[in-house]
């Protein structure tokens, strides 16, 4: 890749010049060239500029850099600024969404999705499940070997508050005609309920220990509960194109957790206190609060059923990387558990990476099944579909009216997932419906039509092979040199875990794009020009397709 051979170049000028290595940038800037370093800025001792002149010239005398660079200059206080060869460039068009195979795949597994069993799927569900299906295209289209696993929320006290408001107010007709829906509402209920009652929590801990304790009445309650959300789950994966090949909720760990507790206890990593609970305690500096794994009832918790999955893919799975998706207000939460299996001698450090994401918010606050005040993904999805087909109503269309419904569903879909993976996983959205369906601008959408734009073209003149020459305009070139960063852009989304970083990518090529197509004849073009813009725009489709489908985002032929 060419960014990659200017880094190494400059890598190996610096360390031949100052006997030194230093931390640089090398980015793209169109303005200035096509690629532009700090490395003068912040190599030791000396002038900027002077430091400039130096690398320049030690540059000039690598044979790689020269076939790779036809420019190098020095701007301000002592930026260097790279023009690539033209001939270059146009090479890394050609492969530009062929991805080396790797030699050493590495086995990655990606946890995601863990819905919360009776609990309908809102929007807050939406983040885990499609940053770690992208996390997993993204792996996979690189040549790793991807395991995926659903840590369902599927034991735990909310299940005892769940029996309890059941057995109290519950009718199990209601439940079979609209289970999730009716079980939600219990749910809710319960807290309604508790706030008056504050007992009731006391009946939701003892109905939870019956059920861990193998109370018949309350596994049954448990299995149909279980049984019934997945199935209504399954339809939300369906329509987002999320599978996994495992769903390992926490009850699956739930007998190995004494195993656990006797373990850490033996290591004295664990202490028992007077009450009967059972806690790992850190060093001030690294957690002022202790990690509970056992209640003084005997009850067990979300920390223990996670150290419990931790040695479980360990042992199962022997992963290189281990990736949780999980939102950024459990960061202590795993950061303690990740420093106790690494006291225990069950992972290294790093190798267990929590993937954090921002929550969503209501305009009110943080989205509570508790309070009742959320967003059903099922409500957005009908939201999203309506929305689309006004809009689709308004254009004129030959499509049949089967086409226009899959592209009704196809842009519904591609809009939401787009404006939760279009933004930095790391930070909270305020849920809005206008910017969640916006069909203009940064949005799934645009993106859609501009790939289905492309295509149009496409189908009036297929592109051909042909010797490359030169470009013949700049916005040839810009479109070029846009399509050559793909691969960067792909590397640096599995190295830093950011999907957007693919989505900001496709947009920028789509805005090049469409620069492109209003300022340059493709079909009218003269002949000596054509077979080039109609390479451009194919390879244009190709990456637009590839990289939505790293985002689980499907792309139209017409639109």
């Amino acid at each position: 890749m060419i960014k990659e051979t200017i880094i190494d170049e400059v890598i190996k000028a610096v360390e031949d010049l100052f006997d030194t290595t230093v931390s640089f940038t090398v980015a793209p800037a169109e303005k200035f060239g096509d690629y532009a370093s700090n490395v003068a800025m912040v190599a030791k001792d000396g002038y900027p500029s002077e430091k400039a002149e130096k690398i320049k010239n030690k540059l000039l005398e690598s044979k790689t850099f020269n076939e790779t660079v036809s420019r190098v200059e020095i701007a301000g206080p002592g930026f260097l600024n790279f023009t690539i060869n033209d001939t270059v460039l146009w090479e890394e068009v050609r492969n530009c969404v062929t991805v080396p195979s790797n030699q050493k795949p590495k086995t990655i597994l990606i946890e995601y999705g863990q819905e919360n069993i009776a609990k309908q799927m809102s929007v807050g569900h939406l983040r885990s499940n499609i940053i770690g299906q992208s996390l997993v295209n993204i792996f996979k289209f690189l040549g790793d070997k991807v395991i995926s696993d659903n840590h369902l929320g599927d034991w735990g006290t909310q299940f005892g508050k769940l029996i309890v408001a059941f057995k109290k107010w519950g009718d199990k007709e209601k439940v079979l005609k609209n289970p999730i829906a009716e079980l939600n509402e219990l749910y809710v209920m319960f807290h309604k309920e508790a706030e008056k009652d504050p007992s009731l929590e006391d009946e939701g801990r003892a109905e939870f220990k019956k059920l861990e304790e193998g109370d018949i009445e309350n596994e049954k309650l448990w299995k149909w509960f279980r049984e019934e959300s997945i199935k209504e789950f399954e339809k939300v994966h369906k329509l987002l194109r999320v599978n996994f090949d495992f769903m390992h909720g926490e009850a699956f760990y739930k007998d190995d957790s004494k195993g656990i507790i006797d373990e850490l206890l033996k290591k004295k990593i664990a202490v028992k206190n007077e009450d009967g609970s059972i806690m790992v305690t850190f060093p001030e500096e690294f957690s002022p609060s202790p990690l509970l794994i056992q209640k003084s009832d005997g009850a067990t918790l979300y920390a223990t059923r996670d150290l419990s999955a931790i040695k479980f893919y360990k042992k199962e799975f022997k992963p290189d990387t281990v990736l949780q998706c999980v939102g950024s207000e459990q960061t202590l939460h795993f950061k303690q558990v990740y420093n106790t299996a690494e006291r225990a001698g069950w992972i290294e450090e790093g190798e267990f990476i929590h993937v954090q994401n921002g929550m969503v918010r209501l305009p009110e606050g943080k989205m509570s099944t508790r309070k009742g005040t959320v967003i059903k993904l099922e409500d957005l999805f009908n939201e999203a579909e309506e929305r689309t087909r006004k809009i689709l109503a308004e254009r004129k269309s030959d499509m049949e009216e089967n086409e226009k419904e899959e592209l009704v569903k196809m842009i519904a879909v591609g809009s939401i997932i787009f404006s939760d993976l279009g933004q930095n996983r790391e930070d909270t959205i305020t849920f809005a419906w206008d910017k969640a369906l916006s069909f203009d601008g940064y949005a799934s959408p645009y993106l859609q039509y501009t790939y289905a734009r492309a295509k149009s073209i496409l189908r009036k003149e297929v592109s051909k092979d042909f010797e490359f020459k030169n470009f013949s305009n700049a916005e040839e070139r810009k479109l070029a040199l846009k399509l050559s960063m793909f691969k960067d852009e792909i590397y640096k989304a599995s190295e830093t875990f950011h999907p957007h970083i693919i989505a900001r990518y496709i947009f920028d090529l789509a805005q090049t794009f469409n620069n492109f197509y209003n300022t340059t004849s493709v079909i009218n073009s003269l002949p000596e020009e054509k077979d080039l813009r109609l390479f451009l725009v194919e390879k244009t489709s190709i990456v637009i397709k590839t990289g939505l489908s790293l985002l689980n985002i499907k792309t139209p032929e017409k639109m």
